[in-house]
């Protein structure tokens, strides 16, 4: 169970990078499409924020206060940003698919499900705002 906290609390600090880099992507869009494509992730990654705390907190335990390094992101483009936040989430599909293919796991996996469908979303919504053709995970 320890090491299921351990693979939440990484998630949740990814995330939260996520965030801040995507609050900086937002600011520097001249484009109101790109920008609210960019604020959508924004709000998918701040609810998947809240919704691992939850499910941390479910579990018996506090959500481990973020010890991570912040990048820093004023320096960067926009693209670099957003190029950020897609290696991020995509990094985080893998990391949820193996704690879901874990035959241990002694928990409700719906909500990481849930948060892993909101990565996905977030894979087509940034590839938009780069520019690129979104490529599905389903």
């Amino acid at each position: 169970m320890d090491d299921l906290i351990t693979k939440l609390n990484t998630i949740l600090a990814d995330e939260k990078i996520c965030v801040t880099a995507l609050r900086s992507a937002a600011a520097k869009c001249n484009d109101p499409y790109q920008q609210a494509l960019t604020q959508r992730v924004l709000n998918n990654c701040r609810l998947v924020c809240t919704e691992v705390e939850i499910l941390i907190v479910g579990l018996g335990h506090l959500a481990a206060p973020n010890q991570r390094m912040q990048p820093q992101l004023s320096e960067k483009t926009l693209a670099e940003n957003l190029a950020m936040v897609e290696s991020i989430q995509r990094r985080l599909i893998t990391e949820i698919d193996l704690i879901l293919a874990e035959s241990n796991l002694k928990c409700d996996t719906a909500p990481l499900r849930a948060i892993r469908q909101f990565h996905t979303d977030n894979m087509h919504w940034l590839a938009q705002a780069m520019g690129m053709n979104p490529q599905r995970d389903h």
